[in-house]
């Protein structure tokens, strides 16, 4: 069974306990850093990274945390493992980077017990998110002015920098098989690759000049809307997905991404992940502490309660629970019943 496919079961098996599994309760996890990114590498053991090389690990499904020692003292933008497998997506400080590249990658192959540098080709750029293959391994790293850092394939963990078509900023993307794939961004940004990411090109009645007509769009003080900034995608399956991003903007596809409908959130805030337990079931999170969901498959959304102001940036489903983590140390925790 592919990893997709064994993901959608765990999800589907989880949907309808999650609907029904109470409310959002907070944990503690002992710091206040701006937790950015979670990892489960499996249904028990998972990852967090945020702000000052802030590492937390679980081992029971997320109900408890533990610090960890961390390999770097800067900040962790992104987190993926696979069993004892795992990648940090790292910033250098802003005002400390010198004349060194702002992102760098770390690896371990023994659950975090070490770590290496893997080896990434220079440039100015920061990279946001890392975007899985199919396997669930990085196939590259996203970020400012359309780049990409592009693993290489080989037994050496490689990344060299590519400059795509577009200029916005990348902020997300899904691999949905070895061919197919797409990326979201800044201005309303979707791109697709059908070529395993040797090229990738707009998908059409999306972007600066038509966002518009499939989203709201802010209005600045001159009155004039721009294109919403994407921050977050989610395929269920390889025809079924959906963006979220500025504004409370959330977007649909049913047809792997070829074409997209707006769908009404019911917010104005930004949502920065979105996550899908089945066809039904699914959570978006972001802006002063907001959790909307649905059970209808996003024809009607609505808020739930979270007991916090944060931001919330990462949702994540383990075996027993659903997670969302975000700014101050935020980590809710909203159990599966047995």
């Amino acid at each position: 069974m592919s990893p997709i496919r064994a993901l959608v079961l765990i999800l589907a098996i989880s949907s309808l306990a999650f609907a029904a599994g109470g409310e959002w309760k907070r944990i503690d996890t002992g710091t206040m850093a701006w937790l950015r990114a979670i990892s489960f590498a499996n249904e028990r053991v998972g990852w967090i990274g945020g702000s000052a090389g802030t590492l937390l690990k679980t081992e029971d499904g997320g109900k408890t945390w533990a610090r960890q020692k961390s390999p770097t003292a800067d900040n962790i933008r992104d987190i993926v493992f696979k069993g004892d497998v795992g990648w940090l997506l790292c910033e250098r400080d802003v005002f400390g980077q010198g004349g060194e590249s702002p992102t760098y990658i770390l690896k371990t192959d023994d659950g975090g017990e070490t770590w290496g540098r893997a080896e990434v080709a220079a440039g100015r750029e920061r990279m946001l998110r890392f975007v899985t293959g199919p396997d669930g391994t990085p196939r590259f790293a996203v970020g400012e002015m359309g780049t990409m850092l592009y693993a290489a394939p080989g037994p050496e963990t490689a990344f060299a920098r590519v400059r795509l078509a577009s200029r916005a900023m990348l902020t997300a993307g899904q691999m949905l098989d070895e061919r197919r794939g797409l990326l979201v961004g800044g201005a309303g940004t979707i791109m697709a690759t059908e070529d395993g990411a040797e090229t990738w090109d707009a998908v059409p009645g999306t972007g600066p000049a038509n966002m518009q007509n499939i989203s709201s769009g802010y209005r600045g003080q001159n009155g004039q809307g721009t294109p919403t900034r994407l921050n977050a995608l989610f395929f269920l399956d390889q025809e079924r997905g959906w963006a979220a991003g500025n504004n409370g903007t959330l977007l649909q596809t049913r047809n792997g991404g070829k074409s997209w409908s707006r769908q009404e959130s019911g917010v104005e805030v930004m949502l920065l992940d979105i996550l899908f337990l089945d066809e039904k079931t699914g959570f978006a999170a972001g802006d002063d502490g907001t959790m909307i969901s649905t059970e209808d498959g996003g024809q009607t959304w609505k808020k739930d309660a979270t007991g916090t102001r944060h931001r919330l940036e990462r949702l994540a489903v383990s075996a027993d629970a659903g997670l969302v983590i975000g700014f101050g140390g935020t980590v809710l925790h909203r159990p599966l019943p047995r």
